[in-house]
């Protein structure tokens, strides 16, 4: 998304969701703030997380996730949108409903 990034991650045992929140979000502030030839804070210092707790949880969280560049009008197709890893062909964990 142009203003946001949502992630579905799984952190490995003894790994903060935290330092891994800090690497992601320190890596690409320092590459995006040297491609916009600018320095300085560059993320917002809120975040919000969700613990998956199930399948149906998982598969909610997928679709929105998905279906948000279509909900933001930038793409028809959530497929369509370049800048997502569904555009490269991930699949989600199937539910007892599917």
């Amino acid at each position: 998304m142009p203003d946001h990034l949502h992630l579905i991650l799984k952190p490995i045992q003894g790994c903060p969701l935290s330092e891994i929140l800090k690497t992601i979000k320190g890596g690409a502030a320092y590459e995006l703030n040297k491609k916009l030839e600018r320095k300085g804070k560059f993320w917002q210092t809120e975040n919000f997380d969700h613990l998956i707790r199930n399948a149906q949880d998982l598969r909610e969280k997928w679709d929105y996730v998905k279906e948000n560049p279509v909900r933001a009008k930038l793409v028809k197709e959530a497929e369509d949108y370049l800048f997502s890893s569904f555009y490269c062909g991930l699949k989600p964990a199937k539910t007892s409903s599917d």
